[in-house]
C-alpha cells in the first residue's frame, strides 16, 4: 500500500460531512462519552494528533467501528475508493481488509 494511504483514509472520513453523525458516534463509543463534545474535557491529550489517544482512536475507527451502514471504515473505502487508486493499490487495500478479518475470527473464535 502506498505511504500515507492509511491517514488518507482517516482524513476522508473525518473531513466528510456525510459521516458527521458516525464519527460523533464513533468519538462516544470510543471514549465513553455521553456526548462528543465533551472530548476535549474528558480527553484532553486528544488534541495533540501524536497522542496515544488520537493514535489508539483512529487504529480502531478504521479497522474496528462499524459505520450505520455497518461496514468499517476500510471496507467503505475499499469498496468506493474515493482517491481513484490504482488496481494494484486496490488490491493491497483488499488484502489488508482480508488480513484484518482474518485476525478478528482468530481473536474471537
Amino acid at each position: 500500500m502506498q505511504a500515507g494511504t492509511i491517514s488518507d483514509i482517516i482524513s476522508y472520513f473525518l473531513q466528510n460531512h456525510a459521516y458527521e453523525a458516525d464519527i460523533g458516534r464513533a468519538l462516544c463509543e470510543f471514549f465513553e462519552l455521553h456526548s462528543a463534545d465533551e472530548l476535549l474535557a474528558a480527553v484532553p491529550d486528544f488534541a495533540d494528533v501524536d497522542s496515544p489517544a488520537h493514535r489508539h482512536f483512529h487504529e480502531w475507527l478504521i479497522f474496528h467501528f462499524e459505520l450505520s451502514d455497518g461496514k468499517t471504515p476500510l471496507q467503505e473505502w475499499c469498496e468506493k475508493n474515493p482517491m481513484n487508486l490504482d488496481s494494484f493499490n486496490m488490491t493491497e487495500c483488499a488484502d489488508l481488509l482480508r488480513l484484518v478479518i482474518l485476525r478478528e475470527d482468530i481473536f474471537l473464535n
